[in-house]
């Protein structure tokens, strides 16, 4: 494939996305379906060699989310969209100058 190919499929999924509301292709949306339906207009072409289905997804939009570290509710938290949901539990690690910048976790983490 030559880098102008790849480019012209590259501009395609752009359009895709620029065409769809909110202008993007998160799965789930308008933006998606059309890069799924145009995915598959070209594995069509070719029915000797591809053979595919397409799996449906539930999917889970709008979830909450809850951080507690040592005991204490960290405000302004949120779920990542379209990550599945659970529980987690991890040790929290200080890392110089990155979490520590934040003032609610430095004084959490009583960091140096």
């Amino acid at each position: 494939m030559t880098r102008s190919a790849l480019l012209a499929k590259a501009n395609k999924l752009q359009e895709i996305a620029y065409s769809s509301p909110g202008r993007n292709r998160l799965i789930g949306t308008a933006g998606h379906e059309g890069t799924v339906a145009w995915i598959t207009s070209i594995l069509d072409q070719y029915p000797d060699y591809y053979t595919y289905y397409l799996q449906p997804l539930a999917l889970s939009v709008g979830a909450g989310a809850n951080l507690t570290l040592g005991g204490v509710v960290i405000p302004d938290t949120f779920a990542v969209d379209l990550a599945p949901s659970g529980t987690v539990s991890a040790p929290v690690v200080s890392v110089p100058n990155l979490a520590c910048d934040l003032v609610w976790l430095h004084l959490l983490l009583k960091c140096d």
